[in-house]
């Protein structure tokens, strides 16, 4: 399995997508004014299976999904994965 690495830049950091993460995701998704084209769950049941789903394609060895957190935000927020 591929280890993952530290990602940090400037305005956001990557990290390892984790259950912990859903009720941030969720919270996240409720602005869609910068992914109206894209699939993103919106409810905690939806975003709950969205994330068991790229987990599991980790353990697969097909995916490595990351949370994004904005860095420099009251909080460090997770903005999105």
């Amino acid at each position: 399995m591929l280890e993952y690495p530290t990602l940090r830049g400037r305005y956001v950091s990557l990290e390892e997508l984790a259950p912990e993460h859903v009720d941030d995701l969720v919270v996240a998704a409720a602005d869609r004014s910068t992914f109206g084209f894209t699939h993103v769950p919106t409810d905690r049941e939806s975003m709950v299976q969205y994330v068991s789903t790229l987990r599991a394609n980790r353990a697969a060895g097909r995916d490595l999904p990351f949370v994004q957190r904005a860095i420099g935000v009251g909080g460090s927020p997770i903005v999105g994965c």
